[in-house]
């Protein structure tokens, strides 16, 4: 990967880590923007592979994903 793309990977995956781990105060972030932020995130480190062991990651994703879908249940509700 070229410096260049690697720089822009980085600020597109800083800008996802902005939305996805926005307060619940922040009411310019939607929902399901930091649903869309998180699942593509997600993908980004292989969460949905088969092969993938959450016991071994413990950055948080999985567990805002939990709030997330919390959230966004009541909501429905």
């Amino acid at each position: 990967m070229s410096p260049k793309a690697a720089k822009t990977q980085k600020k597109i995956i800083s800008e996802l880590e902005k939305i996805a781990f926005s307060s619940d105060d922040d009411s310019d972030v939607k929902l399901n923007y930091r649903l869309k932020a998180l699942e593509l995130l997600g993908k980004h480190v292989g969460l949905f592979d088969s092969d993938f062991s959450p016991e071994l990651s413990d950055d948080g994703l999985l567990d805002a994903i939990k709030a997330c879908s919390a959230v966004w249940n009541d909501e429905i509700k």
